[in-house]
């Protein structure tokens, strides 16, 4: 999975404007320009697989280990899975990995819904040793 590191808003800016023009250089239609603008709206923003590693991040390496959850492989499973689910109809991508069903589909979401109890509860400010048994079986009580 590669890594997207955003670039500088006025750099992106600037490229933006030079494909706006060299659209209408090319005359495209206004539509196609429309959809085009339209897509590249968000093609800076972090990726969903950025924005869970951050999330990841948050919590401490000993708490991740103790919920089972390695980062790498939870984040590229996570977003192959939904990668999956969400993109269905549209052409197949070459997929990294499998994404989850049935059981390990089932397993993966109660490690991210403790994740992200976990982020929650360390953005309000709680130590993460309140609470940190509690996702750890959160996380594992199924396996």
């Amino acid at each position: 999975m590669t890594e997207h590191t955003p670039v500088v808003g006025s750099i992106f800016r600037q490229i933006r404007r030079k494909i706006v023009a060299l659209l209408k250089i090319e005359n495209v239609a206004q539509t196609l320009v429309d959809r085009i603008c339209d897509s590249m709206s968000h093609v800076n923003d972090p990726t969903f697989a950025s924005r869970l590693t951050a999330l990841c991040q948050r919590a401490s390496v000993s708490l991740l280990q103790r919920m089972e959850i390695d980062p790498p492989t939870f984040v590229r499973d996570v977003v192959a899975t939904r990668n999956f689910y969400t993109h269905t109809g549209s052409k197949p991508r070459r997929q990294q990995s499998t994404p989850n069903s049935g059981k390990e589909l089932f397993l993966r979401s109660q490690k991210m819904r403790a994740l992200l109890r976990g982020v929650l509860l360390l953005h309000l400010s709680l130590p993460e040793a309140q609470f940190s048994d509690v996702l750890e079986r959160e996380a594992t009580r199924y396996h």
